[in-house]
């Protein structure tokens, strides 16, 4: 059942694309610099591929930051904004190119080291000397490739092939730019209060149950019995084993409600998988049994005051219990302090 699970609503705030802009003005220069010096004088490709997904990634992790600060819940808009910010830094990239090619490869003229920049901004200032160069730089070549290591290069990269590896680099560092953003503006989001949700400090581990299908199915229906009952049993030492996470609101409310994330670990490898579609959709009692009941055993049974009133209370227990380190039940094992 798709209405299980948490949906972004899709909204963006203006505050997204001023931390946007801002974190694109700090980041590019830096990462263009880098990047392409890194690439010049690092001679093996395996570094240099190494590099290329680094810099994407570094990329992806700015604008996932202005997603985080600025509350954008609109995955498509967000990667669009990506693929702007790919397209930015790789023009300011070839803006740092060129003096460097010019001055150390080609050698047509002596240039220190500190000029590079000043003629840096002044070809990203001037788009079309710029493409002259890149087409110049496309036509004769930079690097060749050896047969053998250690041997000098016989054939010079250039035209078809070398735009053809620029084409590559490219869309490999959009790839990991969009990868390392595409969760954020997935996470949780309490429209309410106007925050993200916050993940609880303490996971649940639990053996995996022989129907593990059968009990999802009943979550995603509002049933959360059973499950519960395995959450308070002891984990075996088996390497198979279910971890749930849980994410409560940014303020105590009945009407917000928990989620909960299911993934299974384990094997040799060290593997993990999903096992829940997304964030999944659960009540602040089951999600009270499940990190402390011994502590939910001993609340107050008197009648609640208004028809909520007993939802609010275990609301404000969840979170309170999150503030002072919580504990998870006597019979569970203290789960790791690895984040997914």
């Amino acid at each position: 059942m798709d209405n299980a699970y948490y949906k972004p609503s899709g909204r963006l705030s203006l505050a997204f694309f001023l931390f946007y802009a801002l974190l694109m003005a700090a980041g590019i220069p830096i990462l263009s610099v880098a990047y392409i010096y890194s690439i010049h004088y690092v001679p093996f490709i395996y570094l240099n591929f190494i590099i290329t997904i680094f810099c994407g990634a570094a990329l992806g992790y700015l604008v996932s930051l202005a997603a985080k600060l600025g509350k954008a819940r609109n995955l498509p808009v967000v990667i669009i904004f990506v693929i702007i910010g790919m397209g930015i830094m790789k023009y300011v990239q070839w803006g740092v190119y060129v003096p460097l090619v010019l001055a150390e490869v080609y050698e047509v003229y002596h240039m220190p080291f500190i000029d590079r920049f000043t003629e840096a901004f002044a070809l990203i200032r001037d788009p079309g000397l710029l493409i002259d160069y890149a087409e110049i730089i496309n036509e004769i070549g930079v690097w060749g490739i050896s047969p053998n290591a250690g041997e000098e290069a016989a054939d010079t990269v250039n035209g078809t092939l070398l735009t053809t590896i620029w084409a590559a680099e490219f869309l490999l560092m959009t790839g990991m730019a969009i990868f390392a953003v595409h969760k954020q503006p997935k996470y949780p989001f309490s429209e309410e209060f106007g925050g993200w949700y916050v993940r609880f400090e303490n996971k649940v581990e639990m053996d995996v149950p022989d129907q593990i299908e059968i009990l999802i199915d009943d979550m995603e229906k509002g049933k959360f019995a059973d499950f519960v009952q395995l959450a308070k049993t002891a984990k075996s030492k088996d390497d198979n084993y279910l971890r749930l996470t849980f994410y409560h609101p940014p303020q105590p409310s009945y009407k917000e409600p928990y989620y909960v994330s299911i993934e299974q670990c384990g094997d040799q490898k060290k593997a993990k998988r999903f096992i829940s579609k997304g964030y999944l959709t659960v009540d602040a009692k089951s999600v009270y049994e499940m990190t402390a009941p011994q502590t939910y055993a001993d609340t107050p049974d008197n009648k609640p005051a208004s028809e909520h009133a007993e939802e609010q209370q275990v609301a404000e227990q969840l979170l309170s219990n999150q503030k002072h380190g919580g504990d998870i039940a006597a019979d569970n094992e203290t789960s790791d302090q690895n984040q997914l």
